[in-house]
């Protein structure tokens, strides 16, 4: 093999290494979860952050989908099939821990974190909920 000049080798680290990229993720280069985006820039985290809250099955309601509003929209007549077994209130959760996997410091338009929103749907669902979400400190 010829001797490179320096601009040749780096062309070709690169090269290779970009390769080497889409071999190890399958090709592909597309991954359905956000949590697989690691490092990634404040703007991109908040991208994953709608994408965790586009994750959320359909089996439940509107109403109860969480947006990036924050709004817990669970009254204390709804209660008790929002935190039945299986059912949104699983379903929320699993997006919160997206949602806090992809983007720690996350705050939604209410000004609530999702360590709130966590102890809303807990005490909700233990206490009774009031269609309100419970915020420590707002984010500001």
């Amino acid at each position: 093999m010829e001797k490179l000049c320096p601009a040749a080798r780096g062309v070709w680290l690169v090269s290779t290494l970009l390769v080497a990229s889409f071999l190890v993720s399958g090709g592909e280069g597309k991954c359905k979860d956000p949590r697989c985006n690691a490092n990634l820039s404040p703007f991109q985290q908040w991208i994953s952050v709608a994408e965790c809250l586009r994750n959320t099955p359909p089996s439940c309601p509107d109403k109860y989908k969480l947006t990036i509003e924050g709004w817990m929209n669970v009254t204390s007549e709804d209660g008790e099939a929002f935190c039945k077994e299986g059912g949104c209130k699983d379903q929320t959760l699993a997006v919160l821990d997206c949602i806090n996997d992809v983007k720690r410091d996350a705050w939604f338009g209410s000004g609530a974190v999702v360590q709130d929103l966590v102890f809303t749907i807990n005490h909700g669902c233990t206490y009774g909920f009031n269609g309100t979400t419970l915020i420590k400190k707002k984010h500001k």
